[in-house]
């Protein structure tokens, strides 16, 4: 068998694996509380996210003070996602209306999940060859134990949600391969995606600037900061923010409502706000595997390389937004940082010759 078809079953193999995975994920976020009822209760989900477009949608379309309905606790930046929301109920009615079974959809967004997570893994892990001298085969069935491994630990436990993270995660991916790549409009596509599925996208517009100028290539100060700045650098960040403001244009004037920023749900649960007993088991197991573990890791693997600098400049990018916009317990969203950590510890290995 030549080694191109080695690969290629390699890969396939882990396809199958993810499949898997995806399809036990799918289990657990929906076949719950009473066993057995996974297509059903998936296809209610989805009639409840229609119904909750439906009325967000009625209330951008009929309301007189849009601002009034975010005081009234109606409106908020959750739902500037309506995009993507938007596409994923379109998939599933249709696919509800063709084939004519409650079981489709739940295998359709499986298989979803699946393609995401097999794509974002095959994008990452062919940065990681890229820069590894080293058989391909071995490597990428180590890269795929540690992907799978930062899967299962933010993943295993009882999810808020996981559609725009997950579609996230696959945004992320596709701008920090095009980005290093220097594909600069499949970059812009990209993040212009990215931004439209959720807020938290906009970071993805600063990957090419962090990526491709050389500003953190000796001590950080304002002026290397902006002799790096070109045009080039710095549209994708202020083309994602045009294009998110021209699609939810109507809630911008509203953007001065800590309410609208954020939820007070997600304000009582973040660390700014803790709403819940921080001895509790759950909390201090969210808090060592969200801040803790990551910590642990940054700094064991450090080696001050120029890509792990860069990394781990975006990893605080996005701790900045977890920490003030997201809940504490809310462990799926570390997903995100799932591309960022493996390039940043295997560039540990790689600059340190280590054999795998």
């Amino acid at each position: 068998m030549k080694i191109l078809q080695k690969t290629q079953f390699i890969y396939l193999v882990i396809f199958i694996l993810i499949l898997s995975f995806s399809k036990q994920l799918v289990n657990i976020q929906y076949d719950q509380p009473i066993k057995n009822n996974l297509h059903k209760n998936f296809n209610k989900y989805v009639s409840n996210l229609k119904i909750d477009f439906d009325y967000v949608n009625e209330i951008r379309n009929q309301s007189n003070d849009i601002c009034l309905e975010i005081k009234s606790g109606n409106f908020h930046r959750h739902s500037t996602r309506w995009v993507f929301e938007k596409f994923r109920i379109f998939l599933f009615e249709k696919t509800n209306k063709i084939t004519n079974n409650i079981s489709k959809n739940t295998y359709l967004f499986s298989l979803i999940i699946s393609l995401i997570f097999f794509t974002s893994f095959y994008l990452v892990n062919k940065l990681l060859i890229k820069n590894q001298n080293k058989n391909e085969i071995n490597f990428t069935i180590i890269s795929f134990l540690v992907f799978i491994f930062f899967l299962t630990i933010f993943l295993i436990r009882p999810l808020g949600e996981i559609r725009f993270s997950i579609f996230e995660l696959f945004f992320i991916s596709t701008s920090l391969y095009f980005a290093f790549n220097k594909y600069f409009l499949l970059y812009l596509l990209s993040v212009i995606f990215c931004a439209l599925n959720r807020e938290s996208g906009l970071v993805c517009s600063t990957f090419w600037f962090i990526i491709n100028t050389n500003f953190l290539d000796k001590k950080l100060t304002f002026k290397s900061f902006f002799l790096n700045i070109n045009l080039r650098s710095i549209s994708p960040i202020f083309l994602s923010i045009l294009i998110f403001i021209v699609f939810n244009f109507d809630v911008i004037k509203c953007l001065n409502n800590l309410d609208f920023i954020i939820p007070k749900d997600t304000l009582d649960g973040s660390l700014i706000k803790l709403n819940y007993n921080f001895f509790s088991i759950s909390t201090i197991n969210s808090v060592f595997i969200n801040y803790v573990f990551i910590l642990i890791l940054l700094i064991l693997f450090y080696n001050k390389s120029k890509v792990q600098k860069k990394m781990l400049l975006i990893i605080l990018l996005y701790y900045f937004i977890f920490i003030i916009f997201t809940s504490l317990i809310q462990n799926e969203i570390r997903i995100l940082l799932i591309p960022f950590l493996m390039l940043y510890i295997f560039d540990f290995y790689s600059k340190n010759k280590l054999t795998y």
